[in-house]
């Protein structure tokens, strides 16, 4: 369970110009030391503690016309990269790379004020508590057939849920590894993890509009277009198509959302009717 702790803070994301738009994702880095915030034209970076803006991207009205609105962000695991989904079906890359002119590649260098012998002195803290100072820049963009409804980062590559069935393997380059291009019919579903009676979907249009990627629990959380949820693994973690089973969630039916949990092998799956539903892997 997670319980917030002290008092709600509010951060100003308003741009110098004034520009306030609507927040529309907010993703935070593997290791919590940076998060990105997307309005529908724009990515910035900011810094987890203190909460500092480090960097911001402002797309073009013709890059918005061309490649559509921001929709949502997956950071790189090593925080080289942000991919960003968008309303038209593509994906932008963009690498984010340390300002080397900044002096120390540092934004902001913290103090700490403490008093020695009777007088205040500012000591500076440890280079690895200072802001570092950040470039954004637009790399490589990827047209995804079918339109992008949700991505997870797998290892080197991303897996890229669409509209029409399938989970493609994306680059970091915007190069697309077809022969590991899975398509959600030809996944046997069976209700346990012995996979006995396992089917296929028989409705071509059913897709996966929300998935969780766990490299421990070796598969995906993932919630289906019609509302049912399931656990998708493989013999192997490089999840090779003909390898692929997925395992239903019991009772589960109007599922809108999924959340891994590997500390505890636990699954949560959010509903419809505000419902949040929690297995552990052995329960399924």
């Amino acid at each position: 369970m997670y319980f917030p702790v002290g008092w709600p803070k509010q951060l100003n994301a308003a741009q110098p110009t004034g520009d306030l738009r609507p927040l529309v994702h907010i993703c935070s880095n593997q290791d919590r030391l940076l998060f990105a915030v997307l309005t529908h034209s724009s990515i910035s970076v900011w810094y987890c503690k203190p909460a500092v803006q480090i960097v911001c991207f402002r797309r073009s009205d013709n890059s918005v016309v061309e490649f559509g609105m921001n929709v949502s962000a997956k950071w790189k695991p090593d925080s080289s990269m942000i991919a960003i989904t968008t309303s038209k079906g593509y994906i932008l890359f963009y690498q984010v790379e340390v300002e080397l002119q900044k002096k120390n590649a540092c934004l902001y260098v913290q103090r700490e004020e403490r008093q020695i012998g009777g007088k205040r002195d500012e000591i500076e803290l440890n280079a690895s508590d200072s802001i570092p100072a950040l470039n954004l820049s637009q790399v490589a963009y990827k047209q995804v057939l079918g339109g992008v409804t949700s991505l997870v980062c797998l290892r080197e590559e991303l897996m890229v849920a669409t509209h029409s069935g399938t989970l493609q393997r994306i680059r970091w380059d915007g190069l697309v590894n077809e022969d590991m291009t899975i398509h959600l019919g030809s996944i046997p579903f069976s209700n346990d993890l012995q996979h006995s009676r396992a089917l296929q979907l028989n409705d071509p249009s059913i897709y996966v509009c929300r998935q969780d990627y766990s490299p421990l629990l070796g598969g995906f959380a993932v919630v289906l277009s019609n509302g049912r949820a399931a656990f998708i693994t493989a013999n192997t973690l490089k999840f090779e198509p003909s390898n692929v089973v997925g395992v239903w969630a019991q009772e589960v039916t109007r599922a809108t959302t999924a959340a891994i949990n590997h500390k505890y092998t636990l699954m949560a799956f959010g509903c419809q009717n505000g419902e949040g539903i929690v297995y552990h892997l052995d329960e399924l």
